[in-house]
């Protein structure tokens, strides 16, 4: 019941709190342009505009103050500790992440009118009457997220650039992707505009842009607005995260999204180059243009790439603001490990369909089968794109999976151990299983249809060697990854059951998030029961080498333990009977 109020207080208040920000930012826009704008009075062809917004006034402001009386009035009675309950905290996202959505849309047309004021001349009121609506959009909204990134859910300290709160930050991050997408929208659509530049140069497309500046300057302004907005809000946006000097799991999830995301662009991208690329190599030409592809895939590539690169960087620095010691133990610090796996996911999906094509086109060349043999040059654009996707997809999978491999050779166990390595390896085996057995299915169907009488024809001879390769190739991949999977479940079998128990002792902030480790690892039970008082340490170990010297210790007697202390980032292991 107390949720439920909760719950109703908070939605009320954050519907009255956006009808408030519309209605302002709706009355200074009517405001200005009769200020600004000689064919504009404050009422006059606006009062239907100007209605709407004193309705939303009149009816949003009472509704927001009273419903956020109460409920701080409620949250003042709790605890210091319980002031940010889930509807308080989903409020304060919500309202963040509204604002500066609503924010950034509004930059962006806000750059692009103001772009427009350099060009259109003749149109120079509409563009004015433009930039002056978005702004105070821009204004009103902006100083409300900015208010709110400063505000604890809590009411202590600042906001975002403080607290830890995974609500708040899927919020964050909502925004950081919107920001996002309108730079990559914005760079690829420009890299587009300067390769039909530069082909216009050469001859190589007809004069699509020959025309008065306007015309052109239309095509650059809104590519130019989408860099600049998303580009500044993205700065923005990791200047604070970078302050915020602490993991974040949002941050980590953002992050491996964006690389997943930037690598299939690059990867598509630069299929599509190499295969044309390959296709005019083996004698293609195309009777408008020879370069065009240029211009429509180079940009992937490219946006992809620098996308992919940036955001890897960044990845990589979250195991510096990791505490527990994970960054030095492992081979492949944290987060790391789900963004490889996914990466050579993508390579293997993208190599493995392409070597099957290059099977069935070589079979449709065999048995002169096939709907693709039209024309003398049927054979030039499946060969070229198998061999691009083979070419590319493999790069990607085999420089992804021999950087999994070469990490056991330093942390063997937990590796082997990791989930993420544990699902590549079990969803490709299932994944090829199961083409395998489909096709296996559709082969023998063939062949039953052959034994009962039915005539063979080249057609089905050659769809009846297409199953088989398929059933080959994945049964390859199948056998190559089960064998994979089922080593690293023998030889991690059992040792957590050598493993002696572990007391810890931790007189540290940083002591859970190490317990935490070692429990992730599996090579211990950790039970923690007290401070460090008084004692001389035998031996001391790095996190690196914990994990060798327990197992190491559980070869003793049977009645042995270890007691392990956590102070100021080292580990001090004790050895001793009870």
């Amino acid at each position: 019941m107390v949720n439920a109020r909760r719950f109703y207080l908070y939605v009320m208040a954050f519907v009255g709190l956006q009808s408030v920000l519309i209605a302002l930012a709706g009355m200074l826009a009517l405001l200005m342009s009769a200020l600004l704008l000689q064919s504009h009075t404050l009422l006059g062809g606006k009062r239907t505009e100007a209605s709407f917004y004193l309705a939303a006034l009149v009816v949003g402001l009472p509704t927001w103050l009273v419903h956020r009386f109460f409920a701080e009035r409620e949250a003042a009675r709790m605890a210091p500790e319980q002031r940010a309950p889930l509807p308080r905290r989903l409020f304060y996202a919500a309202v963040l992440g509204t604002t500066m959505v609503v924010t950034i849309v509004a930059l962006q047309s806000t750059l692009r009118f103001l772009l427009s004021l350099l060009v259109y001349t003749s149109q120079f009121e509409s563009a004015l009457e433009g930039t002056i609506r978005s702004g105070t959009y821009l204004v009103v909204f902006g100083l409300a997220g900015l208010f709110l990134n400063r505000v604890s859910p809590s009411g202590a300290g600042r906001g975002l650039d403080a607290v830890h709160d995974e609500v708040r930050d899927f919020a964050r991050f909502v925004v950081a992707g919107l920001a996002l997408v309108l730079f990559a929208l914005g760079l690829g659509r420009a890299l587009r505009l300067a390769c039909t530049d530069l082909l216009l140069i050469f001859g190589d497309l007809p004069q699509v842009l020959a025309g008065p500046r306007e015309t052109i300057a239309s095509v650059w302004i809104p590519s130019v607005a989408g860099v600049l907005s998303g580009g500044i809000f993205s700065a923005v946006i990791w200047r604070n995260e970078y302050r915020r000097r602490f993991a974040c799991t949002m941050r980590a999830l953002f992050l491996s999204l964006a690389i997943i995301a930037a690598a299939a662009i690059t990867l598509l991208g630069s299929v599509w180059i190499v295969a044309e690329l390959l296709r005019r190599l083996l004698g293609y030409r195309s009777v408008f243009d020879t370069w065009s592809f240029v211009r429509d895939w180079l940009p992937f590539a490219l946006v992809g790439g620098l996308l992919w690169t940036v955001h890897w960087l960044l990845l990589r620095q979250q195991a510096e603001f990791r505490r527990d010691g994970s960054a030095e133990a492992s081979k492949i610090p944290w987060p790391r490990r789900p963004v490889l796996a996914v990466l050579a996911l993508l390579g293997l999906v993208t190599m493995a369909p392409a070597l099957a094509s290059l099977l069935w086109l070589w079979f449709d060349g065999v048995f002169h089968t096939g709907i693709a043999l039209v024309g003398v040059d049927w054979w030039q654009k499946r060969l070229s794109f198998g061999l691009a996707a083979a070419a590319v997809g493999g790069v990607l999978w085999i420089g992804t999976w021999r950087y999994l491999e070469r990490a056991l050779a330093t942390g063997e166990v937990e590796e082997r151990r990791s989930t993420a390595r544990r699902f590549l390896l079990g969803f490709v085996t299932l994944a090829a299983s199961l083409i395998a057995v489909g096709f296996l299915v559709a082969m023998l169907w063939i062949a039953f249809r052959s034994l009962l009488g039915e005539a063979l024809t080249p057609g089905t001879v050659s769809l009846a060697f297409k199953e088989l390769s398929i059933i080959v190739l994945a049964g390859v991949v199948a056998l190559y990854h089960g064998i994979k999977l089922r080593g690293d479940v023998l030889q991690t079998r059992g040792m957590a059951g050598r493993a002696l128990p572990l007391i810890v002792l931790a007189d540290t902030d940083t002591a859970a998030e190490q317990l935490a480790m070692l429990q992730r690892q599996g090579a211990v039970r950790v039970t923690a029961v007290g401070r460090l008082k008084a004692d001389t340490p035998v031996t001391v170990f790095d996190a690196a080498a914990l994990s060798q010297a327990l197992t190491a210790l559980g070869q003793g007697q049977q009645d042995e333990q270890a007691l392990m202390v956590l102070q100021g980032g080292r580990v001090t292991l004790y050895r001793f009977h009870p």
